[in-house]
């Protein structure tokens, strides 16, 4: 007893085959679009990837020989596009009045190379010979100006007392 005649079943069979080959090539049709999408986030994934990076960075800036500030990271990443550095565990010295130094500390931080400007942020601690410490969560050092700034609640502790506040400005040359 056969199930299916003898001449439907070479038809259906064709017609299987057809469907059978058809299907992935009517995925890949359908997923074009896709793909161009896809392909155009892998190009803007790279195209904002750092030209270089560096473990255990270190820079220092001289005028006349003489050391004006410094800047240590565990890992730096340059952005040419922005002339941005943006580094990982950063510390940065720079000179106060008189020869003192003070030393800024943060998780993470940028330096905007065209401003002279560097952004640090979580957990950031300032520390000067002088005594001054600082904590915050984001401050903004202005190398051209000799300022440090938060626009974010900062607290100051010396060996004599503690302040809290809304924001700082801390002009390293006075």
């Amino acid at each position: 007893m056969r199930v299916f005649p003898r001449r439907l079943l070479s038809p259906f069979l064709i017609l299987l085959v057809i469907l059978v080959l058809a299907l992935p090539l009517y995925f890949f049709v359908t997923r074009q679009g896709k793909i161009e999408e896809v392909v155009e986030e892998v190009r803007e994934i790279i195209e904002s990837r750092a030209e270089v990076a560096f473990e255990n960075f270190h820079f220092t800036e001289r005028v006349e020989g003489e050391r004006k500030w410094e800047v240590w990271a565990d890992r730096a990443e340059r952005f040419v596009d922005d002339s941005r550095v943006h580094m990982d565990g950063v510390k940065v010295e720079f000179l106060l009045k008189q020869g003192e130094w003070g030393r800024l500390w943060g998780r993470e931080g940028d330096y905007f190379e065209k401003e002279k400007r560097a952004v640090l942020s979580g957990d950031v601690r300032v520390e000067t010979d002088s005594g001054y410490l600082f904590y915050g969560d984001r401050m903004v050092w202005e190398a051209e100006d000799g300022v440090l700034r938060s626009d974010q609640p900062v607290r100051m502790v010396t060996d004599r007392y503690m302040v809290r506040g809304d924001r700082m400005v801390f002009w390293t040359d006075e």
